[in-house]
This record gives structure tokens, C-alpha cells and sequence, in this order.
């Protein structure tokens, strides 16, 4: 976001498996209207994207994801005309020239982001300006989140959006934690709080709009 007047275009793609990659390939081809949208092989719409973007300049591809950087390399157009960002949760970036690690946010400022997207205080407010009871309860709930922002991010919305108090949302996470985990017989995960987090979005979502849920089981 703070560098998007640089660029003409931006394009993002999810770089979780190939199939998804060519699926957003294509739908680049679509939205740039490229000839080769349409056609049947979906690989020569993939070349013709990497075409536009080693003859266009002052463009931006977001690949999400990209945990898997052998499997990218068929869709990294040639040249330098313009940049590429990848997410990734690999620690094996081989040659890639500039690396951003994101860390993990602190209690105070995951208890902050959490209490703002909960809308329990203003954007622009300071965590001195939520209750004791509720500053107390966002700070367990960031620990107990491990400062994932994308796990506070999730929390907030459920909060806000079926209008919960901060410990039921705690009860109802640490339960649905503990069921995650004998489904999935495991007993730790780096990513277990954020994937519990979403996983109690996606029940609400499946429980109060249940046509808006199917696209997701598609993606």
C-alpha cells in the first residue's frame, strides 16, 4: 500500500500449489484482457501473462504463499521490468536478493490491533482508552494468539461481527483449539493459532450466509 503510486499495475496471484497459480494466471489474462484468455491450454495463457510482463515495466506480482520456490520459478517472467514480492514461510530463500522478515507482534500491539478491529475503541485510540476489563482480556487473547497479526485480525472481526465479548470469544477459541487438535493429532503447529482463528470465521460464515460459504470450498 505505500508504494502502490509506483506502480501502473498490480497483479497477485496464490502461490499455495500450482493449480491456483494457473488459476490466478488466468484470471490475470482475463482482467488484462489478454488474447490467449479463453484458450483451452491453460499453460500458453500462463506464457502469454509472463509475455506482458517482460514487455510492460512499472508492475507489481504479489505471489501469497510461495512456500514452495521450485515450483514458482515456471511463472517468474524474464527480465527486469518489474518487481515481484513473495510471502512465503520458507526459510530456504536460496538467491532471493532482498529478504523482510515479518515478526510476530508484541502483546501491547496485538492487544491494540485487536481492540480496534473489535471496534471496542476507535481507530485512532490508544489501548489506554478501553476498559481495565477489556484491556486485561485483550492482552490474554494476544498471548494466548502468540502476536499472529493475522490471528488477531481474524479475532477481531468475529468479535465485531457477532457482536461477542471478549472472553466468550477466548472460551470459544481455546475449545475449538483442543478439538483442532485431537482432529488433527497434532500437538503443536507454528500456524495453529491463526488456523483456528479463521476456522471459527468460516463456521460463522457457513452458519449465517451459507450460499457465501461455497466459492471458498472452491478456492
Amino acid at each position: 500500500y505505500r508504494y502502490s503510486r509506483n506502480y501502473q499495475t498490480i497483479l497477485w496471484a496464490r502461490a499455495d500449489s500450482r493449480l491456483e497459480l494457473i488459476s490466478d494466471f488466468v484470471s490475470i489474462a482475463n482482467w488484462l484482457n489478454l488474447p490467449e484468455k479463453n484458450v483451452q491450454d491453460q499453460n500458453l495463457t500462463v506464457t502469454a501473462v509472463q509475455k506482458w510482463m517482460e514487455s510492460h515495466t512499472d508492475w507489481l506480482l504479489i505471489l501469497d504463499n510461495a512456500d514452495n520456490l521450485g515450483m514458482i520459478t515456471d511463472f517468474i517472467p524474464f527480465g527486469n521490468k518489474g518487481h515481484i514480492l513473495l510471502t512465503t514461510r520458507s526459510k530456504n530463500l536460496g538467491n532471493v536478493q532482498q529478504r523482510i522478515r515479518v515478526d510476530k507482534m508484541n502483546i501491547n500491539e496485538a492487544a491494540l490491533l485487536l481492540l480496534r478491529r473489535a471496534k471496542l475503541i476507535e481507530n485512532d485510540a490508544s489501548i489506554a482508552h478501553a476498559s481495565d476489563h477489556d484491556r486485561i482480556l485483550a492482552m490474554k487473547l494476544a498471548e494466548t494468539l502468540e502476536g499472529f497479526a493475522l490471528a488477531i485480525e481474524l479475532a477481531g472481526i468475529y468479535i465485531e461481527k457477532t457482536k461477542s465479548s471478549l472472553s466468550d470469544y477466548l472460551q470459544l477459541y481455546l475449545t475449538h483449539r483442543t478439538k483442532l487438535l485431537e482432529e488433527k493429532h497434532k500437538a503443536t503447529s507454528d500456524y495453529l493459532e491463526t488456523a483456528v482463528a479463521w476456522s471459527l470465521v468460516f463456521e460463522e460464515i457457513k452458519e449465517t450466509q451459507p450460499f457465501a460459504i461455497e466459492p471458498l470450498y472452491l478456492s
